[in-house]
């Protein structure tokens, strides 16, 4: 991912679905997010566009829209891979809790809107987690693959469970991909999860935490569409 080009991040896939000389053209046909490596954004929920499965979720309140892209990320997840799936679970709720833990700021803030905001629509401000998300080219066959990744003001952090899913020389070969493409390597186990919000502050700087704080309106999905 190193250098100026937009880089093309394939995700919710064990493998590159397509030859990398042919993934440009072939890119809308799997789940995928286009990075610019030095730009200092953070990938926010809300500011990808999703292909979720038909039909649409019934209940399109907040909470309804909220569900159900954490049930999209959880059907992204290897069904093998129970920790990946126990993250997600753990930081949908963390962003929950982190919403309410700000609530009278965050209520104070929308306070210019006259109403036509709660805080829970900042929800969507929260960063990405991209589950199975290639963010390096395979090193000696071995995908470089995080089990879940975060794009924060503009760096990778690539999350692996342990313990790994790999032999120890395949197993070094990923962390050494990742580390050689500058990605900010980070590792988590069941005893992690069971720490709760503790834990998933510990992902983020005092600045990311503030993910709420970051954006000028709050907003929900951004345009997904449906697939027929």
């Amino acid at each position: 991912m190193n250098g100026q080009m937009q880089h093309i991040v394939p995700f919710g896939v064990d493998d590159w679905p397509v030859d990398d000389s042919d993934i440009g053209r072939r890119k809308s046909e799997f789940p995928h997010v286009v990075a610019e490596p030095n730009r200092s954004a953070t990938l926010r929920i809300s500011r990808q566009l999703f292909v979720l499965p038909s039909p649409p979720p019934r209940d399109m309140s907040v909470d309804g829209q909220f569900g159900a892209m954490r049930e999209h990320l959880l059907s992204l997840c290897s069904p093998w891979d129970q920790l990946s799936r126990a993250f997600l679970d753990g930081y949908f709720e963390f962003i929950r809790s982190e919403i309410e833990r700000h609530h009278d700021e965050i209520e104070t803030r929308l306070l210019p809107f006259g109403g036509l905001y709660r805080p829970e629509h900042l929800s969507f401000s929260a960063p990405l987690p991209l589950p199975r998300a290639h963010l390096a080219e395979p090193l000696e066959n071995v995908p470089a693959r995080a089990d879940i990744a975060f794009l924060l003001t503009g760096r990778w952090v690539a999350l692996l469970a342990k313990p790994i899913r790999l032999m120890p020389g395949a197993a070094r070969r990923l962390k050494q991909a990742l580390q050689d493409d500058g990605v900010d390597l980070r590792e988590f186990s069941a005893d992690d999860l069971r720490a709760g919000d503790t834990f998933f502050r510990s992902i983020f700087t005092l600045d990311e935490l503030r993910f709420w704080a970051g954006e000028d309106v709050p907003s929900g999905l951004a345009f997904p569409r449906f697939r027929l």
